[in-house]
């Protein structure tokens, strides 16, 4: 088993590109709601990537609760959040995961809540379209003075901070959070898991360390 003390918070990485034998392995640790949500998807490479994603998370999490993948049972909040329901949900483990363009990042804490938002940062964007909406008026400033050659890695950087910490709280889209909030209350950190990618995490509280695993499908 993995060993998480109260003051860790781990962070998994993980590639989507699996061999086929692996992914039918790992399509069948999911609950029958998985497999259904997989079979929705309109594309294949989405569909094994869901796929991917809910086994790796699965197989992750049984490392900390000792128990068979297949075993553990999710709930969700009403934000759709995933958390452990049934006998695993008793364990104070949190969790939150996110991936993109065939990369997964895991975030996993314990009795402290967690988020954490993966984006492939080499993807054209209107940036000042979406930063006019979700921004507030000081990162909106902060990327103008920015030069033209630095403003995607800035905007996905603010981006990434503030996805992660409205996943932590459980809160949807259209919350209102603010890289401010990083202290006291929160401890949000940018890090770059792979070259073209940008991602954060949010934990509740201070005082973290963080630790960093890779997840070999």
């Amino acid at each position: 088993m993995v060993r998480l003390a109260a003051r860790e918070v781990h962070l998994w990485r993980a590639s989507l590109e699996l061999a086929p034998a692996r992914l039918r392995e790992l399509e069948g640790l999911l609950s029958a709601d998985e497999r259904a949500r997989a079979g929705r998807f309109r594309y294949e490479r989405d569909r094994r990537h869901f796929v991917a994603a809910r086994g790796a998370l699965r197989s992750i999490l049984s490392r900390y609760l000792g128990i068979a993948p297949s075993q553990i049972q999710f709930g969700y909040a009403d934000r759709g959040k995933p958390m452990l329901g049934g006998p695993s949900g008793a364990r104070r483990l949190e969790f939150n995961l996110s991936h993109s363009e065939g990369m997964a990042l895991y975030a996993v804490a314990s009795g402290r809540r967690v988020g954490v938002d993966l984006e492939y940062a080499e993807r054209r964007l209107d940036f000042e379209s979406i930063a006019s909406r979700y921004f507030s008026p000081r990162e909106i400033a902060l990327l103008a003075r920015l030069p033209v050659a630095q403003r995607a890695a800035a905007f996905f950087a603010f981006w990434t901070r503030r996805e992660a910490l409205l996943k932590a709280r459980g809160e949807g889209l259209g919350g209102s959070a603010r890289p401010a909030e990083s202290e006291g209350e929160w401890t949000v950190r940018n890090l770059i898991p792979e070259t073209g990618y940008i991602a954060a995490v949010a934990v509740e509280g201070g005082n973290c360390r963080f630790r960093k695993w890779n997840w070999c499908g």
